[in-house]
């Protein structure tokens, strides 16, 4: 409860009034009330007044204090509603009587069609607070009054106000309840609470009317008396107010008490459902339930009900009301509500692992109820025996050994028996229901597998990681042996090294073709590969403009000569050989080198693992060559010149005399042709040196070493043959003793021109021959024998040059 400040001092100090006297709050005339409550300007309404007595507690107050009284006037609708009108607020003295004045204006009330009244009134309520240096410490509603304009109304009954200093709340039987009292109630259930209005005295004040209100109406709801009804499971605050003032109590809603049964559910076990609090005491044999399987709990009340099976037995599971907690052993059950819950039982039933007669390996078997168990060769060790219950679906999985010892073995899963025995794979489950079972399992150990490699070549073979067994260098060495797991199939490679080949399988892969062999390891097996030295050809050649041969191993194994186009030459040996090239070079040659598959002048060490070539280049020693002046004397001139024209030689002989590009250098023994050419008026008349006794103005020799050439050229006339004629023909001309000149030749219908040099003094003879088809006629001109159609025409060098005509025809 709170006090306010002024209530620690009283009117000590000043005047007291008796709590009998009476201050009456007189109206006077509706003139002055108009005046005082609207000053100034007001329509025609005249406003209504009303007269009512107040009793003021002498015990409120000081002297010092300021007592206010205010009051609130609203008019009522029809809906109920109220509407304020005006506000007064009026200091008291402490006189012991004193006008207080109270009008009100209706003018607003009068023209709301929605008014509560007829006939021109106002149903008007005030609503009185008693301040004390503005804290309020009374209230009161008078009302609703009939007002009509102009009337004055008057309340019977005195108006009493105190100092309120408390509201408490009481039961049906006026016991006092405190606050914020925790009160229980029954879903549906009702209950009576009453406010008690004490002033600052500690005397009731019995004609107040307090609030009440629940902050959780949707739980608890409270009537304008204080009748409580619990509407929903839940909390509410239900409090009773007086202005400031307040009293406060919780509302817990609870269900009533229930009833919780528990039944049995058909099983193959027994066991005791027991609860916690107290009450039940429930024996589940299979499907029946005896003992105390009913109790009544309180309402909410929460309940664990705990499963105890027998020994040899599991609780199995729960059912109905606990049937979301599964199998756990225990259950909550909330009573709000009649309930009832069902249990199972069942019993355990003996599942055995033995080991299968036909294995000889290793493995491990795990499965349902914590089954773990070693079978190695027949024996079993380890967890081989468990219980599982009743109906149960249980699993076993194999598990073959990968090692043996610390040894890499994969051992292989042989197969299930027994309860297992239309199982299949490594897993295998069926239902321990009704009895117990048996079953077994075996294993299968490794098994081994060993290649060998024959023949003379090289390569490997090769099984995975496991297996890599490889032949080099004549001998054998790496995996040749491992081992693999029963029945399955091993897949083995042969790859030839790259100076060999794969010539086939004997032994566990006779039968297979080709170089991959698949071996099923039902057993210990071998497998023999063989390999062969692939042959591969080496491609020799020489060529070069001098002469040598190419050594193989120090063996010649190909050859050029000089002038020869080149040779190649093969050989065929076995691939991964090594060789040794040498190129060796004939008297006036150098070596120039490899190419190919050989590089540089210095020996080549050639390993063979493909086919290769290489080439080898002989270049001959040049040789020099020069022309000479002849050793008789020459009258006449012309020039030695090179047939080959990239061998540079253009050398004029002036009387004999050498001049110009007189010096050159030949390949040895390489043939060298050199035509002599005559000036005009000059003839060849002796080739000398190299050319000595040369038939004809070209001479032609092979040069072994320094050489040198010359040519003696002489006066001469010229003559000049021309051909003519619609045949065609060849016109030679020879003089004894002297180089043959070239021919004159001419074709049909086109003839020729030449011209002959004839050394003056000599005589020299023409002869023409007629081509096939055609027929010579004779020559024309100053021939001194076989002038006419005779074949030959002879002429002395004397004179002019002389022009001869030789005539071919058709015939």
């Amino acid at each position: 409860m709170q006090t306010s400040e002024y209530t620690r001092s009283k009117w000590a100090r000043g005047v007291r009034m008796s709590a009998a006297s009476a201050l009456l709050l007189s109206l006077g005339g509706c003139t002055q009330l108009a005046d005082m409550l609207t000053p100034g300007e007001r329509g025609t309404v005249a406003p209504a007044s009303i007269a009512l007595q107040a009793n003021i507690a002498s015990q409120i107050g000081s002297a010092s204090d300021v007592v206010t009284l205010n009051v609130v006037l609203s008019y009522l609708r029809r809906d109920a509603s109220r509407v304020r009108i005006g506000t007064q607020t009026m200091t008291l003295t402490s006189a012991a009587l004193q006008p207080v004045p109270i009008g009100v204006d209706v003018a607003s009330c009068l023209a709301d069609p929605q008014r509560d009244g007829g006939g021109g009134s106002c149903a008007v309520v005030l609503q009185l607070a008693l301040l004390v240096n503005g804290v309020t410490v009374d209230e009161q509603v008078i009302g609703p009054l009939r007002l009509t304009p102009g009337q004055p109304a008057s309340v019977t009954e005195p108006v009493t106000l105190f100092e309120i200093v408390g509201v408490d709340l009481i039961d049906a039987q006026g016991a006092l309840v405190p606050n914020d009292a925790q009160l229980k109630l029954s879903l549906g259930s009702t209950r009576a609470l009453r406010a008690r209005i004490r002033d600052s005295r500690g005397e009731p004040v019995t004609d107040r009317v307090v609030t009440w209100s629940s902050d959780a109406p949707q739980v608890a709801t409270v009537s304008e008396t204080g009748d409580i009804t619990a509407v929903s499971l839940g909390s509410a605050r239900l409090t009773a107010t007086l202005g400031a003032l307040s009293a406060s109590a919780v509302v817990n809603v609870e269900r009533p008490p229930a009833a919780l049964e528990i039944v049995g559910i058909a099983g193959s076990g027994r066991g005791v459902v027991r609860s916690t609090p107290a009450g039940i005491d429930c024996r589940i044999v299979e499907a029946s339930a005896t003992g105390d399987c009913v109790f009544s709990f309180p309402g909410d009340a929460n309940v664990t009900l705990r499963s105890i099976p027998d020994d040899g037995n599991v609780f199995a599971v729960w059912g109905e009301e606990c049937a979301s907690a599964s199998d756990a052993g225990t259950c909550e059950v909330q009573m709000s509500s009649a309930r009832r819950a069902s249990a199972r039982f069942l019993a355990l039933r003996q599942v055995t692992l033995v080991a299968g007669a036909e294995g000889d390996g290793s493995g491990r078997v795990t499965g349902s109820s914590g089954l773990d168990c070693r079978i190695t060769k027949g024996v079993t060790s380890g967890t081989c025996s468990v219980q599982v219950v009743d109906g149960t679906d249980v699993a076993f999985s194999a598990v073959p050994d990968t090692d043996v010892g610390g040894i890499p073995s994969p051992q292989t899963f042989a197969g299930w028996g027994g309860a297992c025995s239309t199982a299949t794979g490594q897993q295998c489950s069926f239902s321990a229901a009704g009895s117990d079972r048996e079953l077994s399992a075996a294993f299968f150990d490794v098994r081994r597998l060993t290649v060998d490699i024959g023949g003379a070549g090289g390569g490997a073979v090769k099984a995975g990681t496991a297996l890599d067994c490889v032949r080099a260098g004549g001998g054998t060495n790496g995996a040749c042996e491992a081992t693999f797991a029963h029945q399955s199939q091993v897949v083995l490679t042969a790859t030839p090294d790259a100076n060999s080949e794969f010539s086939g399988w004997t032994g566990a892969c006779a039968s297979t073709q080709g170089n991959t062999c698949v071996v099923s390891m039902a057993q210990a097996r071998t497998a023999t590969a063989s390999f062969v030295r692939r042959r591969v050809l080496l491609t020799l050649a020489v060529q070069g403009s001098g002469a040598g041969s190419l050594l193989v191993d120090g063996t010649p194994a190909c050859a050029i000569a000089f002038g020869a186009p080149g040779a190649n030459c093969s050989r065929i040996v076995d691939a991964g050989t090594t060789v040794t090239l040498r190129g060796t070079a004939e008297q006036f040659s150098v070596f120039s080198g490899f190419t190919g598959d050989c590089a540089g002048t210095s020996d080549c060490q050639l390993t063979l693992s493909s086919d290769r070539t290489v080439r080898a280049s002989f270049a001959a020693t040049l040789l020099a060559l020069r022309v000479e002046t002849f050793a008789a004397t020459s009258t006449g001139s012309g020039a030695l010149r090179m047939l080959d024209t990239d061998t540079p030689l253009d050398c004029a002989l002036t009387l004999g005399v050498p001049n110009g590009m007189c010096e050159t250098s030949v390949n040895p023994f390489a043939p060298v042709s050199i035509s002599a050419v005559a000036e005009p008026a000059s003839a060849l008349v002796a080739w000398g040196e190299a050319c000595q006794g040369a038939p004809t103005v070209t001479c032609t020799f092979t040069p072994t070493a320094a050489v040198a050439v010359s040519a003696r050229f002489v006066a001469a006339i010229d003559v000049q043959m021309n051909v003519v004629g619609t045949g065609a023909g060849t016109v030679s001309f020879n003089i004894p003793g002297v180089p043959t000149q070239n021919a004159c030749a001419s074709t049909p219908s086109a003839g020729n021109s030449c011209r002959f040099a004839l050394p003056v003094g000599a005589t020299g003879v023409f002869r023409g021959t007629a081509a096939p088809g055609y027929q010579f006629i004779g020559f024309n001109g100053p021939c001194l024998e076989g002038s006419g159609p005779v074949p030959t025409c002879t002429y002395r060098g004397f004179g002019f040059v002389r022009v001869i005509e030789a005539v071919f025809q058709r015939p």
